[in-house]
């Protein structure tokens, strides 16, 4: 039988919430909360878009993703996951090589932008003949290995750096009420002030973090790492399917001489192996070559991502014309 792709729906959110909970290689950032998430932050701009892909065999595909219009709303853009994380499709059944050639030749259809998800061998075999428009890597721990075994490959300054933290009396708590979100935000707003031309992109408004809170999500935990019951680190973790990722962090510069990070991993990363999680992600370092350095000191395997961003003729000729009009104004101001 010919394998054919036959219908392309909207998903409901009972869909969205099964396939993705159901899926061993899927993470938070395929999820519905994902995408409700930057709808609120965005103001409605980005709206959830999933599609789910029924084949003839019977099998069926969770395509998550969100959408918003460009271009004074004369195009759709599409958007895999919500602030390029981890996208691609799931499924509860095992796809082959044939089903997932009829998906990428869906996805060319659209304006898309698509970080592929490294958890999915199978997408990643697919794409081997996909040109890419950018590659990089996050770094994780196998967690299947059992704690022991993760915790023997540590560096041996890794457990001094950790017993510094436990005798200054440092301990892991989970934010639980509001307070402790508003502290951790303070926190970060530090955080920021001392990275400042140098942290990625816009910082996020408190709002996005009260909405966060305000979900009483069981997928999303705020860890703090206190001493004297000051907070030194923190972290939001999310927690989907056989996956656990740090999402985002902040931390004291003047409590950093007592590792703060150090112990809040290790806690975490021990707490996910007795959980039965698979994989610890300590999510892409941006670029910069000291976090890199620092999650290699847990033994991490870097893992291959790529980003996949598809334009349609319509785009390309607006992006063509406007970069006309660009080079026609600046040729204009040189000779002014």
């Amino acid at each position: 039988m010919e394998l054919k792709l036959l219908k392309i729906e909207e998903a409901s959110s009972d869909q969205w919430d099964s396939i993705a909970d159901n899926c061993d290689y899927a993470t938070y950032f395929h999820t519905r909360e994902w995408a409700e998430i930057w709808q609120e932050y965005s103001g409605g701009k980005l709206k959830p878009a999933a599609k789910i892909l029924t084949f003839n065999d019977g099998v069926e595909v969770l395509f998550p993703m969100s959408v918003t219009k460009v271009f004074r709303g004369m195009l759709r853009q599409y958007i895999s996951s919500p602030e390029n994380n981890y996208g691609g499709w799931l499924s509860v059944n095992k796809l082959s090589a044939e089903h997932h050639k009829l998906l990428w030749e869906y996805a060319t259809t659209l304006n898309l932008i698509m970080r592929h998800n490294p958890y999915d061998s199978e997408l990643q075999a697919a794409a081997k003949s996909r040109s890419w428009s950018f590659s990089d890597f996050t770094q994780a721990l196998d967690l299947q290995q059992g704690f022991e075994t993760i915790s023997q490959s540590w560096q041996r300054e890794q457990g001094k750096l950790i017993r510094k933290a436990q005798k200054a009396g440092m301990t892991l708590v989970e934010a639980k009420t509001l307070e402790d979100w508003q502290e951790y935000y303070k926190v970060y707003e530090a955080t920021v002030e001392r990275w400042g031309d140098k942290i990625l992109g816009s910082p996020y408004e408190w709002r996005l973090f009260e909405f966060i809170y305000n979900l009483r999500s069981n997928k999303i935990k705020l860890w703090l790492a206190k001493v004297d019951g000051q907070v030194a680190r923190g972290g939001i973790f999310f927690y989907q399917s056989k996956h656990v990722v740090g999402w985002h962090g902040s931390g004291l510069k003047e409590l950093f001489h007592l590792r703060p990070s150090n112990f809040l991993h290790t806690q975490l990363v021990e707490k996910a192996c007795q959980e039965g999680y698979w994989w610890y992600d300590f999510n892409p370092s941006g670029g910069l070559e000291g976090v890199t350095a620092f999650k290699e000191t847990f033994g991490c395997q870097k893992l291959q991502f790529n980003l996949f961003i598809n334009k349609l003729a319509a785009r390309k000729l607006i992006d063509n014309t406007k970069e006309i009009i660009a080079n026609r104004n600046l040729k204009v101001l040189s000779h002014k």
